[in-house]
């Protein structure tokens, strides 16, 4: 029994021994593990947040077109700009208005304008980045973003003159009148200039046969602005009354409306415009038009440069003309005509900012 009661306390002092081994070794390992499983979560990166940016739209070229511009010299423009603007990057429209609001709502690089003037002083000074071309608007000064491509309107008195001239040329016992918008310095400008440009070829202008006006050709209508078809009416009882033939809407009255209107009344016309293809028979011929599209072509780079202030000259002459109406020679008395009143041979007699008298 002793023998047994020794044993005992050694094995007792072993497993103690054991157990505290064991108890002290269960917290390391526990913590390796808790530390080589925990998850490491990043938060989402900014650039997930962020929507992408829009793509920046090219900007525009305008042309301004107001109501009563003429139709035909619009299509014509209508072609050229589109295309240059296409291959310039650009984005083109064609509108009857423009409000200084419009430039702060869209980029619009180059506007071009047509008669009658829609306030382009106003729009230029209203948008400074924006390139203007006035095309025969008159009344404006080339500046900083206007440029000016200047017509008959530029020149009333010169452009009046000229057709007088070819009025008076072509029409038999000179029976000739002209019809002009009243109290306006380019329609006096060129009514007046029209009379001395008759008056230059024929004189007295004394007709063979009756009737016979008080006052001899031309014949002179004034017409109220704004006016209306009953106002046309009253000009074509005018001039029927004194058998007229050959009719000259002067620059700032220039309507192709009124020209169809006259020429379907039985006149031959003069003017700025370029003829629809339903009066070419009634169509004398177009004074002073120029050839817009070829003068914008080549000036394009300039305008689209942004530098601005360019002033560009028509040259003075005449355009679709009627073959059966102008023969050679007579077309070859109306060039030496035009050549002098470029080289200011010919004095108009026209002050062509008042349309008064010099």
């Amino acid at each position: 029994m002793r023998r047994t009661q020794r044993k005992y306390p050694w094995l007792i002092n072993i497993f103690c021994i054991f157990v505290f081994l064991l108890l002290t070794g269960c917290d390391p390992i526990t913590q390796t593990a808790t530390a080589t499983s925990t998850e490491i979560v990043l938060p989402p990166t900014a650039t997930s947040t962020i929507a992408p940016s829009e793509t920046p739209q090219p900007p525009w070229v305008v042309l301004l077109a107001p109501s009563g511009a003429d139709a035909a010299l619009i299509e014509d423009l209508q072609i050229l700009l589109e295309d240059r603007a296409a291959q310039a990057g650009f984005r083109f429209e064609v509108v009857q208005t423009l409000s200084p609001d419009d430039f702060f709502t869209q980029d619009i690089k180059v506007v071009f304008v047509l008669p009658p003037d829609p306030g382009v002083s106003i729009l230029a000074a209203a948008a400074k980045q924006t390139q203007f071309v006035a095309i025969g608007v008159a009344g404006l000064q080339a500046s900083g973003n206007i440029n000016l491509i200047a017509s008959s309107s530029s020149r009333p008195d010169k452009a009046g003159f000229l057709a007088g001239v070819v009025a008076a040329v072509t029409t038999d016992d000179f029976r000739v009148g002209v019809i002009y918008p009243a109290e306006t310095a380019v329609g006096k400008a060129a009514r007046r200039g029209f009379s001395n440009g008759v008056t230059y070829f024929c004189g007295f202008c004394q007709p063979v046969h009756p009737p016979y006006p008080a006052s001899n050709y031309p014949l002179f209508y004034e017409l109220p602005v704004p006016a209306s078809e009953m106002d046309w009416d009253a000009a074509i009882e005018y001039f029927n009354i004194w058998q007229a033939k050959t009719i000259y809407i002067t620059p700032d009255l220039d309507d192709l409306q009124l020209g169809n209107y006259l020429a379907q009344a039985g006149f031959r016309i003069i003017s700025q415009s370029k003829p629809g293809e339903d009066i070419k028979d009634k169509w004398t011929a177009s004074i002073g038009a120029g050839d817009v599209v070829q003068i914008i072509d080549t000036h394009w780079q300039e305008f689209l440069s942004g530098d601005g202030g360019l002033s560009i000259e028509f040259p003075l002459g005449i355009t679709n003309v009627n073959e059966n109406v102008i023969s050679p020679g007579k077309l070859q008395y109306i060039d030496i005509v035009i050549s002098d009143l470029k080289d200011d041979f010919i004095d108009t007699g026209v002050d062509p900012t008042t349309g008064e008298w010099r």
